[in-house]
């Protein structure tokens, strides 16, 4: 069972991503990442984050309500790797 949705963690680890020298894969499937595909501040910065990250080549957001409330969190997504040799899933 979830607890309530808080963004702060996710916030943190976005952060964390911007300075990203090492990490190239990271799984975070069913995860509360967005507040029932509703709040999607968390995801937008990720997208921002992803254009600048040179290291990243994996990421796994699947079961996240990511697009559940339409495609906009999911399009910025793919936007921000296009071009990139980043696998995402969403």
């Amino acid at each position: 069972m979830y607890g309530p949705y808080d963004p702060s963690g996710f916030m943190e680890l976005v952060g964390a991503l911007n300075d990203n020298k090492r990490l190239t894969s990271l799984s975070l499937p069913e995860n509360v990442l967005t507040n029932s595909g509703t709040e999607m501040s968390g995801i937008e910065q990720l997208a921002s984050v992803l254009r600048n990250n040179q290291k990243l080549s994996y990421l796994d957001l699947r079961s996240n309500s990511i697009s559940s409330q339409g495609p906009a969190g999911e399009t910025a997504l793919r936007n921000a790797v296009r071009g990139k040799e980043l696998k995402l899933d969403l």
